[in-house]
């Protein structure tokens, strides 16, 4: 590369070349108000213009114009274990508005979801309409530029997430909508696993022309959670500078291989060896921040941590998990002094894998990267539940409590060597965008004189967000106790 500034913002390469720095201002603009750009990776920041000296395509499609790409930092760790950087590359048209949203969640919300900020996503072509059922229809109606300038149609606004191949398509002012006072589009760049996803003719009425694509295929859109990762940020100015780069050598990165689980407890040891046996790619986790809580060393029962008790996940195992190091330093997950707490999520062995290739939970209804439909855990018919427990479909729940979240209700326990393993997610979960509730379970009503975990009213044992992004997974904790007679 040129000699540039080293610097931590986006104007890393601003002095290095004219279109690179006209771009660089504008998405500066966009992600000034938070620390964003700290999720923006230089190393693989590029021109792409038809003068740059910088001559390959990409992905064989109709490539970028009088515009420049700025990488976003992807976690090399789960990018490995999934093998992101074979799968398709697609492209979706937003607002320079919407870009600092979206860079930080690192996915795209649907219709009707829930932002960090409590706000819900609408669509720019769909307006909400009452039924008398009292469920939501969305009724289309298009801007112009659609084919159907007056059509009118009714389906699930939570169903899909749309992308597409073609640069040109995506970067249509239909989708692309230009800054009102710049009048600079905003592309963003993704990789789709094959195989996750539906496609569609054009749905513009000036129809783009990318010969790379067929007809049929101008559309991408899925219903599946965890299957596209967010790599680049075209910003295409509507008066582009000249482009002075130079050819880089753009190489994707590469991560060390994982070790085992460096233990010496034979707790530990005999819970790795469990979720060995589950066959997950070791390459999710990070064993240099696994922590052993069965009694092996003295610690604390619980440590303050803004403003709230952090209780440890006695007596289980933690095995650590690769993170987003990027996010998670932009949003200052890991500060016990900061804005964030940890909480516990129960799971079942079966939906493990799904969850770690997400990377983060997703809600009732949707659809998980396998393609299967997460269903909501209702009123058990063994009177596990209170009966009042009502929990909107719409709604995530921790606990503060590892004994909760590892209650048998939630981790369904599995069987193995005659003994019986339990296992939950360990997150942080940002304050102020949840909401504290009591026990929905009978064994551990809120009415009862003694709390089931004594560090841990009952009446606060549940925790409820319905907004995304405001959960950072870092880890598994795994318990296990013999098998009773």
């Amino acid at each position: 590369k040129p000699d540039c500034p080293d610097r931590s913002t986006v104007f890393v390469m601003a002095e290095c070349c004219p279109l690179r720095a006209q771009c660089a201002r504008e998405l500066s603009e966009a992600l000034a108000a938070d620390d964003v750009h700290k999720l923006l990776d230089p190393m693989f920041d590029k021109c792409c213009d038809a003068r740059c000296e910088v001559k390959e395509r990409i992905d064989g499609r109709n490539r970028p114009r009088g515009a420049a790409r700025f990488g976003v930092r992807v976690n090399p760790w789960r990018a490995m274990a999934r093998d992101v950087y074979s799968w398709e590359k697609v492209y979706h048209g937003t607002k320079l508005d919407f870009l600092s949203n979206i860079v930080s969640l690192g996915y795209l919300l649907k219709c009707g979801d829930e932002t960090p900020q409590g706000e819900v996503v609408g669509s720019r072509d769909m307006e909400k309409v009452a039924t008398p059922d009292n469920t939501w229809r969305m009724q289309v109606k298009f801007r112009e530029g659609r084919v159907q300038a007056d059509a009118t149609a009714a389906f699930r606004p939570r169903e899909f997430v749309f992308v597409s191949p073609s640069f040109a398509y995506a970067s249509h002012r239909v989708y692309a909508t230009p800054n009102a006072r710049t009048g600079t589009k905003v592309i963003l760049e993704f990789r789709i696993k094959p195989g996750t996803y539906q496609h569609g003719p054009q749905t513009v009425r000036d129809r783009v022309s990318d010969p790379a694509v067929p007809d049929d295929e101008f559309e991408y859109f899925t219903q599946r959670h965890g299957v596209m990762v967010l790599t680049g940020i075209i910003i295409q100015p509507r008066s582009p500078s000249r482009c002075s780069c130079e050819v880089w050598n753009l190489a994707v990165p590469r991560s060390p291989s994982a070790s085992d689980a460096l233990l010496e407890c034979p707790n530990a040891a005999r819970r790795w060896a469990f979720l060995r046996n589950l066959g997950l790619n070791p390459l999710f986790f990070n064993h240099k921040f696994d922590r052993c809580y069965c009694g092996c060393t003295r610690l604390a029962n619980y440590i303050q941590e803004g403003g709230r008790q952090y209780v440890l996940p006695k007596p289980g195992t933690r095995f650590a998990l690769h993170v987003d190091e990027a996010r998670a330093s932009a949003l200052d997950c890991f500060n016990f002094n900061g804005s964030w707490h940890t909480c516990f999520h129960g799971t079942q062995v079966s939906a493990v894998k799904s969850v770690l290739e997400c990377g983060y939970l997703i809600y009732p209804g949707s659809v998980n990267v396998a393609g299967q439909v997460i269903a909501a855990r209702e009123h058990r018919d063994d009177g596990s539940r209170v009966h009042n427990a009502t929990i909107p479909s719409d709604t995530i729940c921790v606990s503060p409590s590892v004994r909760y979240a590892a209650h048998p209700v939630y981790a369904k326990p599995c069987v193995l060597g005659g003994r019986q393993y339990r296992l939950a997610f360990q997150f942080k979960i940002k304050a102020g965008t949840y909401r504290v509730f009591p026990s929905t379970l009978r064994e551990v009503s809120a009415d009862q004189n003694q709390d089931f975990d004594q560090f841990v009213p009952n009446s606060e044992m549940e925790w409820h967000t319905r907004r995304h992004g405001t959960l950072m997974l870092y880890g598994i904790v795994v318990m296990d106790e013999p098998v009773p007679p």
